[in-house]
């Protein structure tokens, strides 16, 4: 069952108004979104006539809404069928998006799969390009990575995106970090009320200021692949983190206080498993790693960190509780 059946509760701990609900433009001639967190970091998705489908797609599973905001862009369109130059801009494949003040030169590119994407020095925005995909799960594949537009932005903001859960109770958020296969969707699935699983793979962690710290939640993407298309989270909806825990499986449920060295490598090393992709230049990978690092070691000061045995069959948010309530 996908997390996003799993919220439950009165409503929304941080609800961040993004715009009304309504058509922006006719005809597709352009499209766009906005992703609105907690904090000061957003984005607005754009769309060329030529991908606007792929991105209400995506609008669609990130619950997001009509773009009314002048944010850092990433815009998306498909590839065209001429023959790859090196020498080439990606401003040819814009067609009816407004391109008056894109650079013509001067861009670097990455590639990953079937979606490329292109950074300039002189603006914030993202150019993705995007090849034709066969079928929806190829399409879905090209939206996990094309996430990877945003997380530059995101380390620079202080951000971080993690491989983990994130879960909320009363205002209360907390992270379940591990790796694939160690338990992160089945501690959701068992969470009693009035816990909520507000996402149960990835989250976006984002500054609140005064060294606060808010977690939002991203897709499910495997869920999409996997044939469950009614999945759908909304990444703008964020809880105030007070509890970093990272999940081992053991014979029984205890949650052991962490250092914050220890905690702030831990946090860094998931932060760089999402965004190191085989497509990311090095250069960029090693200035990433070197901002989570710096942001992680933020984090593990705000938030307290444990590390959390968990048994399949006990009751592992009774130590959470206790961990946190021991923190009040």
């Amino acid at each position: 069952m996908p997390c996003r059946d799993r919220v439950r509760g009165k409503g929304p701990i941080v609800e961040i108004s993004v715009g009304v609900r309504e058509v922006i433009v006719a005809h597709h001639q352009y499209i766009g979104y906005d992703l609105k967190p907690a904090g000061e970091l957003s984005w607005t998705f754009r769309a060329s006539s030529s991908a606007a489908s792929w991105l209400e797609k995506l609008a669609l599973i990130m619950q997001l809404v009509p773009a009314v905001r002048n944010a850092p862009r990433v815009i998306y369109c498909a590839k065209t069928n001429r023959r790859w130059d090196r020498r080439m801009s990606p401003v040819h494949l814009l067609n009816t998006f407004d391109a008056s003040h894109i650079p013509r030169v001067g861009w670097t590119r990455e590639d990953f799969g079937s979606v490329r994407l292109w950074h300039h020095q002189e603006i914030p925005d993202v150019l993705c390009e995007l090849e034709s995909a066969r079928h929806y799960a190829g399409e879905v594949l090209q939206m996990w990575y094309s996430m990877q537009a945003v997380y530059p932005g995101l380390a620079k903001g202080g951000g971080l995106p993690l491989h983990c859960a994130l879960i909320e109770r009363e205002w209360t958020g907390v992270l379940l970090v591990a790796g694939g296969g160690h338990g992160k969707s089945t501690c959701c699935r068992r969470l009693p009320q009035p816990w909520n699983a507000l996402s149960d793979d990835l989250a976006l962690v984002i500054p609140g200021g005064e060294g606060t710290f808010f977690g939002h939640p991203l897709p499910t993407w495997s869920d999409h692949m996997d044939g469950r298309w009614a999945a759908t989270w909304n990444v703008k909806r964020g809880a105030p983190l007070r509890g970093v825990f990272f999940l081992e499986q053991a014979n029984h449920d205890k949650a052991i206080p962490m250092g914050q060295g220890q905690a702030a490598i831990a946090l860094a090393r998931s932060a760089s498993y999402v965004t190191t992709r085989d497509g990311l230049r090095r250069d960029r990978a090693r200035e990433m790693r070197k901002m989570f690092f710096g942001n992680a070691t933020l984090l593990a000061r705000s938030v307290p960190s444990f590390t959390l045995r968990v048994n399949l069959n006990g009751s592992f948010w009774n130590e959470v509780e206790h961990a946190l309530d021991g923190r009040r």
